[in-house]
Protein backbone atom coordinates (compact mmCIF):
# COMPACT_ATOMS: atom_id res chain seq x y z
CA UNK A 1 0.00 0.00 0.00
CA UNK A 2 1.32 3.93 -0.49
CA UNK A 3 0.38 5.58 1.94
CA UNK A 4 2.23 8.63 0.42
CA UNK A 5 0.34 11.72 1.62
CA UNK A 6 -0.23 13.98 -1.07
CA UNK A 7 0.38 17.75 0.00
CA UNK A 8 -3.13 19.54 0.09
CA UNK A 9 -4.73 22.95 1.41
CA UNK A 10 -8.39 21.34 1.77
CA UNK A 11 -9.39 18.31 4.25
CA UNK A 12 -11.56 17.45 1.02
CA UNK A 13 -11.00 13.66 0.42
CA UNK A 14 -8.60 13.56 3.95
CA UNK A 15 -9.05 10.67 6.40
CA UNK A 16 -8.91 11.88 9.83
CA UNK A 17 -9.36 10.81 13.51
CA UNK A 18 -10.77 13.47 15.81
CA UNK A 19 -9.60 12.03 19.56
CA UNK A 20 -12.15 13.51 21.92
CA UNK A 21 -14.53 13.94 19.20
CA UNK A 22 -17.73 13.79 21.59
CA UNK A 23 -17.03 16.81 23.31
CA UNK A 24 -17.84 20.95 22.19
CA UNK A 25 -15.30 21.57 20.18
CA UNK A 26 -15.24 18.07 18.55
CA UNK A 27 -18.25 18.19 17.43
CA UNK A 28 -18.10 21.69 15.74
CA UNK A 29 -14.89 20.82 14.16
CA UNK A 30 -16.12 17.32 13.11
CA UNK A 31 -19.31 18.81 11.76
CA UNK A 32 -17.15 21.33 9.94
CA UNK A 33 -14.68 18.78 8.35
CA UNK A 34 -16.99 16.97 7.19
CA UNK A 35 -18.98 19.56 5.09
CA UNK A 36 -16.05 20.38 3.71
CA UNK A 37 -15.22 17.03 2.47
CA UNK A 38 -13.29 15.15 4.72
CA UNK A 39 -13.78 11.37 6.35
CA UNK A 40 -13.90 11.83 10.00
CA UNK A 41 -13.37 8.91 12.27
CA UNK A 42 -13.98 9.96 16.26
CA UNK A 43 -13.02 8.38 18.97
CA UNK A 44 -13.55 9.05 22.73
CA UNK A 45 -13.17 7.64 26.28
CA UNK A 46 -17.33 7.78 26.33
CA UNK A 47 -18.16 6.01 23.23
CA UNK A 48 -21.73 6.60 23.98
CA UNK A 49 -21.16 10.28 23.26
CA UNK A 50 -19.92 9.72 19.96
CA UNK A 51 -23.42 8.72 18.97
CA UNK A 52 -24.98 11.66 18.45
CA UNK A 53 -22.45 13.09 16.79
CA UNK A 54 -23.20 13.04 12.97
CA UNK A 55 -21.03 11.99 9.82
CA UNK A 56 -18.45 10.18 11.57
CA UNK A 57 -17.06 7.48 9.20
CA UNK A 58 -16.79 5.27 12.59
CA UNK A 59 -16.98 5.23 16.27
CA UNK A 60 -14.27 4.01 18.34
CA UNK A 61 -13.79 3.71 22.41
CA UNK A 62 -10.32 4.71 23.33
CA UNK A 63 -8.79 5.95 26.34
CA UNK A 64 -5.86 7.94 24.49
CA UNK A 65 -3.71 8.22 28.30
CA UNK A 66 -3.03 4.71 27.11
CA UNK A 67 -0.29 5.08 24.53
CA UNK A 68 -0.52 1.58 23.73
CA UNK A 69 -3.97 1.73 23.13
CA UNK A 70 -3.52 4.56 20.80
CA UNK A 71 -0.84 2.81 18.73
CA UNK A 72 -2.47 0.06 18.03
CA UNK A 73 -6.05 1.70 17.10
CA UNK A 74 -4.33 4.56 14.67
CA UNK A 75 -2.11 1.34 13.40
CA UNK A 76 -5.97 -0.44 12.51
CA UNK A 77 -7.24 2.44 11.06
CA UNK A 78 -4.52 3.44 8.90
CA UNK A 79 -4.06 -0.02 7.45
CA UNK A 80 -7.50 -0.10 6.36
CA UNK A 81 -7.06 3.20 4.61
CA UNK A 82 -4.22 6.00 5.04
CA UNK A 83 -4.50 8.09 7.22
CA UNK A 84 -4.31 12.11 6.63
CA UNK A 85 -4.24 13.57 10.23
CA UNK A 86 -5.01 13.44 13.91
CA UNK A 87 -6.67 15.36 16.22
CA UNK A 88 -6.11 15.35 19.92
CA UNK A 89 -9.00 17.83 21.53
CA UNK A 90 -8.74 15.23 24.99
CA UNK A 91 -8.29 17.84 27.76
CA UNK A 92 -9.27 18.92 31.51
CA UNK A 93 -9.90 21.88 33.53
CA UNK A 94 -7.65 22.63 36.52
CA UNK A 95 -8.24 25.77 38.25
CA UNK A 96 -6.60 25.81 41.93
CA UNK A 97 -3.08 27.03 43.22
CA UNK A 98 -0.32 24.37 43.60
CA UNK A 99 -0.86 23.94 47.21
CA UNK A 100 -4.27 22.93 46.84
CA UNK A 101 -3.87 20.83 44.07
CA UNK A 102 -3.94 17.00 45.21
CA UNK A 103 -1.62 14.19 43.84
CA UNK A 104 -4.60 12.34 42.19
CA UNK A 105 -5.33 15.94 39.94
CA UNK A 106 -2.14 16.49 39.39
CA UNK A 107 -1.77 13.29 37.48
CA UNK A 108 -4.94 13.41 35.54
CA UNK A 109 -4.08 16.65 34.19
CA UNK A 110 -0.60 15.24 33.43
CA UNK A 111 -2.12 11.82 31.85
CA UNK A 112 -5.61 13.64 30.06
CA UNK A 113 -3.43 16.75 28.72
CA UNK A 114 -0.14 15.61 28.11
CA UNK A 115 -0.05 11.73 27.94
CA UNK A 116 -3.14 12.21 25.47
CA UNK A 117 -0.89 14.48 23.20
CA UNK A 118 1.74 11.81 23.55
CA UNK A 119 -0.03 8.84 22.69
CA UNK A 120 -1.27 10.76 19.70
CA UNK A 121 2.20 11.87 18.52
CA UNK A 122 3.84 8.09 19.49
CA UNK A 123 1.01 6.94 17.13
CA UNK A 124 1.28 8.69 13.84
CA UNK A 125 5.39 8.63 14.28
CA UNK A 126 4.83 4.46 13.97
CA UNK A 127 1.99 4.67 11.48
CA UNK A 128 2.08 7.52 9.60
CA UNK A 129 5.17 6.80 7.28
CA UNK A 130 3.73 8.48 4.46
CA UNK A 131 3.86 12.21 6.11
CA UNK A 132 0.84 13.65 7.66
CA UNK A 133 -0.90 16.28 9.85
CA UNK A 134 -0.95 16.36 14.01
CA UNK A 135 -2.58 18.81 15.82
CA UNK A 136 -2.60 18.81 19.38
CA UNK A 137 -4.38 21.66 22.21
CA UNK A 138 -2.32 22.87 24.60
CA UNK A 139 -3.28 25.99 26.74
CA UNK A 140 -2.77 29.64 26.47
CA UNK A 141 -1.90 29.87 30.30
CA UNK A 142 1.11 27.60 28.84
CA UNK A 143 2.81 30.83 27.31
CA UNK A 144 1.04 33.49 30.52
CA UNK A 145 1.82 33.68 33.62
CA UNK A 146 -1.94 32.92 34.93
CA UNK A 147 -2.83 32.73 38.90
CA UNK A 148 -4.29 29.38 39.85
CA UNK A 149 -3.00 27.96 36.87
CA UNK A 150 -0.06 25.93 37.59
CA UNK A 151 -1.22 22.37 37.05
CA UNK A 152 -3.07 23.27 33.32
CA UNK A 153 -0.04 25.63 32.04
CA UNK A 154 2.66 23.09 33.21
CA UNK A 155 0.76 20.17 30.85
CA UNK A 156 0.51 22.87 28.38
CA UNK A 157 3.70 23.48 28.04
CA UNK A 158 4.86 20.30 27.94
CA UNK A 159 2.41 19.64 24.89
CA UNK A 160 4.14 22.59 23.26
CA UNK A 161 7.25 21.05 23.97
CA UNK A 162 6.29 17.43 22.91
CA UNK A 163 5.28 19.35 19.32
CA UNK A 164 8.64 20.90 18.53
CA UNK A 165 10.87 18.04 19.74
CA UNK A 166 8.67 15.86 17.39
CA UNK A 167 8.50 18.22 14.15
CA UNK A 168 12.23 17.94 14.89
CA UNK A 169 12.15 14.20 14.57
CA UNK A 170 9.84 13.61 11.92
CA UNK A 171 10.58 16.06 9.38
CA UNK A 172 11.91 14.26 6.79
CA UNK A 173 8.99 12.18 6.20
CA UNK A 174 6.61 15.61 6.03
CA UNK A 175 4.77 14.70 9.21
CA UNK A 176 3.65 18.41 10.56
CA UNK A 177 2.98 18.94 14.19
CA UNK A 178 0.84 22.03 15.12
CA UNK A 179 -0.33 23.04 18.82
CA UNK A 180 -3.45 25.12 19.48
CA UNK A 181 -3.37 27.31 22.45
CA UNK A 182 -6.86 28.39 23.14
CA UNK A 183 -8.24 30.93 26.29
CA UNK A 184 -11.26 29.78 27.78
CA UNK A 185 -14.55 28.18 25.24
CA UNK A 186 -17.26 27.61 26.14
CA UNK A 187 -17.97 23.89 26.14
CA UNK A 188 -20.03 21.37 28.72
CA UNK A 189 -16.70 20.70 30.30
CA UNK A 190 -16.12 24.92 31.44
CA UNK A 191 -19.78 25.86 31.12
CA UNK A 192 -20.40 26.69 35.13
CA UNK A 193 -17.25 29.22 34.99
CA UNK A 194 -18.10 30.50 31.30
CA UNK A 195 -22.13 30.45 32.68
CA UNK A 196 -21.11 32.95 34.91
CA UNK A 197 -19.11 35.22 32.42
CA UNK A 198 -22.08 35.03 30.09
CA UNK A 199 -23.93 36.54 32.72
CA UNK A 200 -22.02 39.27 33.50
CA UNK A 201 -21.66 39.77 29.22
CA UNK A 202 -23.88 43.11 27.69
CA UNK A 203 -27.35 41.91 26.75
CA UNK A 204 -27.05 39.68 23.34
CA UNK A 205 -23.59 39.19 23.79
CA UNK A 206 -21.78 36.16 23.43
CA UNK A 207 -17.82 36.61 24.52
CA UNK A 208 -17.03 32.59 23.25
CA UNK A 209 -18.63 32.63 20.31
CA UNK A 210 -16.02 34.13 18.23
CA UNK A 211 -12.82 32.47 19.62
CA UNK A 212 -14.64 29.04 19.69
CA UNK A 213 -15.55 29.84 15.48
CA UNK A 214 -11.93 30.68 14.89
CA UNK A 215 -10.08 27.64 16.93
CA UNK A 216 -12.33 25.18 14.71
CA UNK A 217 -11.61 27.28 11.54
CA UNK A 218 -7.29 27.37 12.84
CA UNK A 219 -7.29 23.31 13.39
CA UNK A 220 -8.92 22.59 10.09
CA UNK A 221 -6.37 24.72 8.62
CA UNK A 222 -3.86 23.09 10.20
CA UNK A 223 -4.99 19.56 9.53
CA UNK A 224 -5.83 20.62 5.48
CA UNK A 225 -2.21 21.67 5.26
CA UNK A 226 -0.54 18.55 4.78
CA UNK A 227 2.65 19.77 2.91
CA UNK A 228 5.97 18.16 2.91
CA UNK A 229 7.85 20.39 5.11
CA UNK A 230 7.58 19.56 8.90
CA UNK A 231 6.35 22.55 11.19
CA UNK A 232 5.80 23.46 14.96
CA UNK A 233 4.05 26.32 16.09
CA UNK A 234 1.83 27.15 19.10
CA UNK A 235 -1.13 29.21 17.76
CA UNK A 236 -2.84 31.18 20.77
CA UNK A 237 -6.35 33.27 21.34
CA UNK A 238 -4.09 36.72 20.50
CA UNK A 239 -2.86 35.44 17.49
CA UNK A 240 -5.43 34.15 15.95
CA UNK A 241 -7.55 37.36 16.50
CA UNK A 242 -4.98 39.50 15.00
CA UNK A 243 -5.48 37.15 11.76
CA UNK A 244 -8.98 37.45 11.82
CA UNK A 245 -8.41 41.36 11.77
CA UNK A 246 -6.30 41.30 9.38
CA UNK A 247 -8.68 39.43 7.00
CA UNK A 248 -11.49 42.04 7.84
CA UNK A 249 -9.06 44.88 6.70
Amino acid sequence: MNDQITPSSSPAGQRILVVGAGGGIGRSLVERLVARGASVIGAARDVDALASVPGLESRHQLDARDPDATVSLVGTLHQDKPLHGIVNLAGCISLKPAHMVSADEWNETIATKLTTAFSCVKAAGRHLKGGGSVVLVSTVAAGTGLSNHEAIAAAGAGVEGLARAAAATYAARGLRFNVVAPGLVDTPLASKITAVIRYGAKSGDDPFEKVKGLIQELIDRLVAEAAAEATEKAYCDDEMSKTEEKKGE
